[in-house]
């Protein structure tokens, strides 16, 4: 059995419009409903053996907050392909991980991971920022995966936390 779990970005800023993109930080509501992700995962058995995220500073930076409670530490692996993927590209880069890690997080951006996460569950309208969602899979090797062949868990969104 493999667990993905999947995790857009929190919430980023718009604040400076000389910034490109990829360099956009968290805003306030992203540097609050992150850390409360995190808590929430962790208080529920949440604890992936390594996180894989776009090198993106806000998916960076969210994923930094599940980091910096998961003990004992784990690995981060930040993955260019998962910025502006397609859900094709997202799937390679989940079936290159090791098959001695059982589960990952995967921290990157919309509209791939809505996509995905649409193939579990139809009637989702919009995955929001920071919305979390736990994938099981029926495999022994992450090469094994197949797009639509695992068991949506949970989904969970900030405003779904009480505050």
């Amino acid at each position: 059995m493999k667990t993905l779990y999947l995790l857009r970005h929190a919430k980023s800023s718009w604040k400076n419009p000389a910034l490109a993109d990829f360099d956009r930080p968290l805003n306030k509501r992203g540097k609050t409903d992150a850390p409360r992700m995190a808590d929430h995962a962790l208080k529920h058995g949440i604890r992936p053996e390594m996180i894989i995220s776009s090198p993106a500073l806000r998916t960076r930076q969210t994923a930094a907050y599940f980091l910096s409670r998961l003990q004992p530490p784990v690995a981060l692996v930040l993955e260019p392909a998962l910025y502006e993927c397609t859900p094709a590209a997202f799937w390679q880069v989940v079936q290159q991980c090791s098959n001695e890690v059982n589960s990952q997080l995967v921290v990157g951006h919309n509209t791939c991971l809505e996509e995905i996460v649409t193939d579990f569950i139809a009637d989702l309208e919009k995955l929001p920022t920071c919305g979390l969602a736990t994938l099981h899979f029926a495999i022994d090797r992450w090469e094994e995966l197949e797009p639509k062949k695992g068991k949506l868990l949970q989904l969970v969104f900030p405003k779904m936390l009480p505050l």
